[in-house]
């Protein structure tokens, strides 16, 4: 007992330290955990004080998190049974002796039970039947008779139970039999192996995340969760104040629900009313047929009338929601590869390839359960794609606050974005996947837990005798096994700032072209890359072979024939000519001036 109140003394030292909203929130949750046993603590000794005093401490929470019965009821019980020594003394002292529970066994302590769970256990078992009253019959008389001699046969079958012996004293306490020690012995086993998965609650932090889930909350949800009690207690002021002290709010008055956010809204669907939004007219013939019939009635100009823009931006920049116009890319390198063969195989000696990583997550369907499981499935995919190449790049995206980008990755994810904190590769996977990768967040995060889980030691045999390297952010992480052990080190020369992959590709490519490797293959299906490798290959002493399409419909393609074919020239403007006329940043030009370009 000395020990246990030694930690617990260390513990209430090291809980006053503030360490992040995660330890606040679980220093919440034990509060009302420790306050439930104590209730149940209570009602097993027979303790009034205590039951008084944890209904007192629950009144809060109930009022936090809209609990409308128990919100209004339970003060007016409290009132009640404190003004009991005046108004019922007699009931007072039973209650004070611990009658208002009942000890049905009296050779186990610490096993009285409420009154209601009591008559569950005796009068109503005793006098059950199939399918209860609805089952027993449907006459109203019938049910009548049943209900009044329910007494008597509940009598009956105690007797019968006594006639045979079997009496509810002389049994065990069900707690202390050898099949439920067993049961909570594997039960304390479950629980330590999850929460030995988990996370560390009372680590530092300054985000908000569920320990089992890893989904990070909103500001607002957060603020909710640590200032629930607080709120709670001022509702709960309100209340007593306006419908119990006085009469200013009536009592059965709708009471007001604080409606606080919770883990669980992170899983739920928002939409937007019709309030909330902008509507603008989607352009169609029949406006326009409307247009010219009031120019003619009202002999306007068609010229002057058609000079001004029918929606609030010029469709010649954007749609009529304000949205980029968008290009097909595909059709540029359909353009591109035009008299030029593609290759059938990979070509030999082939040293050196270079994954884009945001491309291959994107692709994956059937996604494993755990994150454990999902890193070995990415490692494989990787291997498989790199074949019996030495060299293998894992080059990702960066995702900045502020970036060009932020236009076209809010119009990918329309879907909402959901942002998940990986705290241990136990942990579960989310379902919602494509949901999943919208988030830039949580793809920064994934990258990072990428690049740690594939340093551990287990991955010594899959790596081989191969040389990784692996980004994350701005560093990059070369994976090399020496003397049977997985070495992890900062490749400096690979440290950049380029947030996209596409570009980022082309500096790894040059630095395995710097150390040696004479072909350099180059796995992305992206328009963009297509049009860098015809402009970096000039710069790039090494032979670069571009892997596109899909893993059915891969094509291989050869970027000094293309090259050849182009011309230098055109190579060299290549890149600025695709930010004018189909990047993901700008709006794409008319019809009219696409053709061109591909005419081009």
């Amino acid at each position: 007992m000395a020990d246990f109140i030694k930690i617990l003394d260390l513990f209430k030292l090291y809980d006053e330290e503030d360490n992040g909203p995660l330890k606040m929130f679980w220093r919440s949750y034990f509060e009302m955990v420790s306050l439930l046993l104590t209730f149940i603590r209570a009602t097993r000794e027979g303790n009034w004080p205590l039951h008084l005093e944890c209904i007192r401490e629950m009144l809060p929470w109930y009022f936090a998190y809209d609990h409308v019965n128990y919100a209004r009821y339970l003060p007016v019980y409290l009132m009640h049974m404190i003004q009991l020594p005046e108004t019922h003394p007699e009931a007072q002292m039973m209650l004070e002796n611990g009658d208002f529970g009942v000890q049905r066994n009296s050779e186990h302590g610490f096993s009285q039970l409420p009154v209601d769970q009591t008559i569950e256990q005796t009068l109503n078992r005793s006098t059950k039947t199939n399918g209860g009253i609805v089952g027993f019959s449907l006459k109203k008389n019938a049910v009548q008779r049943w209900l009044l001699t329910a007494h008597s046969r509940a009598r009956f079958v105690d007797k019968c139970r006594m006639m045979t012996s079997k009496k509810e004293d002389n049994r065990p306490h069900r707690e202390a039999g050898k099949s439920r020690m067993k049961r909570d012995e594997e039960d304390v086993s479950k629980v330590m192996e999850v929460v030995s998965n988990w996370t560390d609650p009372f680590e530092p932090s300054e985000e908000l995340a569920s320990l089992s889930s890893g989904c990070v909350v909103t500001e607002t949800i957060k603020l909710d969760l640590l200032a629930a009690k607080d709120k709670g207690t001022v509702a709960l002021t309100a209340f007593v104040e306006d419908r119990l002290l006085s009469d200013s709010v009536g009592f059965f008055d709708p009471l007001s629900k604080l409606k606080l956010g919770t883990f669980r809204d992170l899983q739920k669907k928002t939409t937007v009313s019709k309030e909330g939004k902008t509507v603008i007219l989607r352009t169609d013939r029949n406006l326009f047929a409307r247009l010219l019939v009031i120019g003619q009635s009202r002999q306007m100009d068609l010229r002057q009338l058609l000079v001004h823009e029918l929606g609030p931006l010029p469709w010649s920049l954007a749609l009529f929601d304000g949205a980029l116009v968008k290009t097909d890319k595909a059709a540029l390198p359909k353009l591109l590869e035009d008299g030029v063969e593609c290759l059938h195989r990979m070509p030999a000696q082939t040293t050196a390839v270079i994954i884009d990583a945001m491309a291959m997550l994107q692709t994956m369907k059937k996604i494993p359960e755990r994150f454990s499981d999902l890193a070995v499935m990415i490692f494989k995919r990787m291997l498989m794609q790199a074949g019996q190449a030495r060299r293998v790049d894992f080059v990702g995206d960066q995702y900045p606050v502020i970036s060009i980008k932020n236009t076209e990755r809010e119009r990918r994810s329309n879907t909402g974005q959901l942002a998940v904190s990986i705290t241990s590769s136990q942990q579960f996977c989310p379902r919602q996947w494509k949901k999943y990768l919208s988030c830039g967040s949580n793809k920064v995060r994934l990258l990072e837990f990428l690049s740690q889980e594939w340093s551990k030691q287990e991955y010594v045999e899959r790596i081989d005798s191969r040389v990784m390297y692996v980004t994350h952010g701005n560093h990059c992480k070369k994976l090399v096994v020496k003397h049977g052990r997985m070495t992890a080190t900062d490749e400096t020369e690979l440290y950049t700032d380029q947030e996209e992959a596409d570009t980022r590709m082309f500096l790894h490519a040059s630095h395995a072209s710097s150390h040696g490797h004479q072909r350099v293959a180059i796995v992305s299906s992206d328009t963009d890359v297509e049009v860098l490798a015809c402009h970096h290959q000039s710069a790039i002493p090494a032979e670069l072979t571009l892997i596109s399409g899909t893993r059915n419909r891969s094509r291989l393609i050869s970027v000094p024939r293309l090259c050849e074919k182009l011309g230098p020239g055109v190579c060299r403007v290549l890149p600025s000519l695709h930010t004018l006329t189909g990047c993901d940043a700008v709006s794409s030009l008319p019809a009219g001036a696409r053709k061109r370009r591909l005419k081009w």
